[in-house]
């Protein structure tokens, strides 16, 4: 009996036991915290498009000179970046690019301009398109001025508003700015009421371009050309629009009332929008007072207040303005009919007219 207890006392297999126990718990509570642990996200390859040159002033250049320039971008993602496309803001411009740009690699966006069609301070942007997430638009800019082969100061037109018997005087300054000289060889100008003068500044480099109206130009307003012959061979002929705004001595300004294009929908939509279809005329004289005696239209959508309603005065406001409850879709046209108390001038015919979509 002493002999089993002895033995029973010192067997192995409680401890066992306990110890399977143990490992038992332990291997549930380590399955537990992984059952809590929140699933791996695998990180997808990306690429990050930088452009380390995102402007370029290129100062000032003649004319027709050709801009060259590379803006770098670099790849600074985990996958390849892909160029899809440019769009470009101005005429006469290129651009050229590798589509593929490595990761970690750098590649070059070369804009070419040929500056022919353009003159003054110019900001012309290059639109790039790539597959990065993040900015699928990539915005460079080509700023500075482009100074014209010939230039004309301060217009290449001259203007003139003058009433009839009036005559009038109007010149312009032309700038050869090219390493050869320029030599005007002719002026012709399209009528025989003006007059053109051709003054000589700085020879083969500056001239005073003067034109004179006479008084003997007609009531109305004119649209003219005065050409310039050169011997510039890429510039045989100058050409300078004379505009001359003949007043009688009562006079209606605009002569004419074109409200364009009005879309119909829009403006009912938006009342704020009112002001595109109204407009104002000036109804003047040139010396002296006159009554208006009555305003009238043939375009029921057409309401016209004017300012001063009554007696007399050297000038009217009137006020035409576009109904868009009367208005219906097709092409509008009408007059506006200004009698006054002038003898010489009883009546103004204004024409009216319209698009309504």
């Amino acid at each position: 009996m002493e002999h089993l207890e002895t033995l029973f006392r010192n067997a192995r297999w409680p401890r066992i036991i306990v110890g399977c126990v143990l490992l038992v718990g332990a291997l549930v509570a380590f399955l537990w915290a992984l059952s809590l642990r929140e699933p791996v996200k695998r990180v997808e390859p990306t690429p990050k498009a930088v452009l380390l040159d995102q402007r370029h002033d290129f100062g000032t250049v003649k004319g027709g000179e050709k801009i060259v320039q590379t803006f770098r971008l670099r790849n600074e993602g985990s996958a390849p970046l892909n160029l899809e496309r440019a769009e470009l803001t101005v005429p006469r411009m290129t651009v050229r690019f590798r589509k593929v740009i490595a990761p970690g690699a750098q590649g070059a966006i070369t804009v070419e301009w040929n500056t022919e069609q353009v003159k003054g301070k110019q900001e012309a942007a290059i639109l790039l398109y790539c597959d990065d997430p993040s900015q699928h638009q990539l915005k460079m800019l080509l700023e500075g001025t482009v100074q014209p082969r010939i230039e004309f100061q301060p217009y290449a037109a001259v203007f003139f508003s003058l009433f009839q018997g009036e005559s009038g005087e109007r010149s312009v300054r032309i700038l050869n700015h090219q390493d050869q000289p320029l030599h005007i060889l002719k002026l012709e100008p399209s009528v025989d009421y003006f007059t053109p003068v051709l003054n000589t500044v700085r020879e083969g480099e500056e001239y005073e371009l003067k034109v004179k109206v006479g008084s003997n130009a007609p009531a109305g307003r004119h649209m003219e050309l005065l050409t310039v012959r050169t011997d510039d061979a890429a510039s045989p002929e100058l050409r300078v629009p004379v505009n001359v705004l003949v007043k009688t001595d009562v006079y209606v300004n605009p002569e004419r009332v074109d409200f364009d294009e009005v879309n119909l929908e829009q403006l009912r939509r938006d009342p704020g929008l009112a002001d595109l279809v109204s407009v104002t005329l000036m109804v003047k004289k040139r010396a002296g007072t006159f009554m208006i005696n009555s305003i009238t239209s043939d375009l029921d959508a057409l309401t016209i207040r004017r300012d001063p309603q009554q007696g007399v005065s050297g000038s009217f406001q009137v006020d035409a303005k576009l109904e868009p409850a009367r208005l219906r879709p097709g092409e509008l046209h009408g007059t506006i009919r200004i009698q006054t108390s002038d003898p010489a001038f009883p009546e103004f015919v204004v024409p009216v007219s319209a698009s309504i979509r």
